[in-house]
């Protein structure tokens, strides 16, 4: 044996919390439940989720907030696209306890969005190019003709 216990169980002490702090800076998982406080950091604030090293593959994904400007998540949001072609209404997630929803399917076209009862108003997003909501919903600028974050 090459190891005293103690030693073993020094190094596979640090192993582990090596391969936990290379899963929190590497990636999540799609686990977005807000029940890991190192996953609530990350999933925390509104970063572009679609982009992000563990969600590309999101059909849509982003976070709703109490208002254009807040910081405070706000959860159980319905989230649905409705295509713009033949007004089809297609509910893509649900706001967990950090405000994020995603959708693991594709979506393809030109669709209205609702976040609760609230319509995206006359701006019409394009599938599959505006699937990453935070990059234009965000504060303190917001882009490509948001208000600012999605609520």
């Amino acid at each position: 044996m090459l190891f005293k216990n103690q030693d073993s169980k020094f190094i596979s002490g640090s192993l582990f919390t090596v391969l936990l702090l290379f899963t929190v800076l590497t990636g999540c998982g799609k686990s977005v439940t807000g029940s890991n406080a190192e996953l609530d950091v990350v999933h925390t604030g509104g970063p572009d989720c679609t982009q992000s090293g563990c969600h590309s593959d999101f059909g849509a994904g982003g976070t709703d907030f109490a208002n254009l400007s807040s910081s405070t998540a706000v959860s159980g949001m319905t989230v649905k696209v409705i295509n713009i072609a033949n007004l089809q209404s297609t509910i893509i997630g649900t706001t967990d306890t950090l405000g994020n929803f995603y959708y693991e399917g594709s979506l393809s076209g030109s669709f209205q969005m609702t976040v609760g009862s609230r319509q995206s108003g006359t701006y019409v997003h394009l599938f599959p190019n505006d699937k990453g909501c935070n990059v234009c919903h965000k504060w303190p600028t917001p882009s490509g003709g948001a208000a600012g974050r999605l609520y």
